[in-house]
């Protein structure tokens, strides 16, 4: 989409739209800062901190379940559908949900793009990418195609950190010492020093994804068929 002078985003799952923070990021680094946003960001929770809404872009962000805003939908109008880590949450039922509008709604562009992120163990990637097929399927049903095989993603098979391939990837320090001991933030271990539930630290000290073996992804383009 290097050719755009503005890109219509929908984003399932969005928290607090650090997608759109990525994406104004992109523009910035490709010189295209002229470049307008439309921004739909749906997620179940009203998350506190949201990235700000640039001048001159359009964001919405809508709160519920995105498999119900979905089926209420008329017509599907973005060029890229972004799933962050979200396409894993849902039921069984709320893919089928999604994937029956994809199949019979309008489809406004002729080309767009979904995007998954896939969790890294290989049974839960397994059933990520169900997911991904039964989404394949039903926009094949409204008039598209896709050179993409539903399994197919990205990787990078090292354990380099991000850091070493994106510059501008800077974890604030501050922010890693909390995560990695936040079960020593809670009332209860500042009075007594020991927490309330035996797990706490097993489930409170995890570290953020600073490397880039964890990460898998898939970009499918669909374009429509002649």
């Amino acid at each position: 989409m290097d050719d755009a002078n503005h890109i219509s985003v929908t984003s399932v799952g969005c928290g607090s739209m650090i997608d759109y923070w990525s994406l104004i990021h992109t523009l910035e680094m490709k010189s295209k800062m002229d470049c307008s946003i439309r921004y739909v960001g749906i997620d179940i929770i009203d998350w506190n901190y949201k990235i700000p809404q640039r001048q001159n872009d359009e964001v919405h962000y809508l709160i519920g379940n995105a498999a119900d805003i979905f089926t209420n939908n008329s017509q599907f109008i973005s060029d890229v559908y972004f799933f962050p880590k979200s396409i894993s949450e849902f039921t069984d039922s709320e893919p089928n949900a999604m994937a029956n509008s994809f199949s019979s709604k309008k489809i406004q562009k002729n080309r767009f793009f979904v995007c998954i992120s896939l969790r890294e163990d290989q049974g839960s990637m397994d059933r990520d990418m169900q997911k991904t097929k039964c989404l394949i399927e039903a926009i094949s049903k409204n008039g598209f195609y896709t050179k993409w095989p539903y399994n197919q993603y990205t990787y990078y098979d090292c354990n380099d950190g991000i850091v070493s391939l994106d510059n501008d990837f800077k974890y604030p320090q501050g922010a890693l010492k909390f995560v990695t001991n936040l079960n020593m933030e809670c009332v209860n271990y500042k009075i007594q020093e020991m927490n309330c539930q035996s797990d706490c630290q097993k489930y409170l000290s995890r570290w953020p994804i600073l490397r880039v073996k964890h990460i898998r992804y898939q970009v499918i383009m669909f374009e429509r068929m002649s």
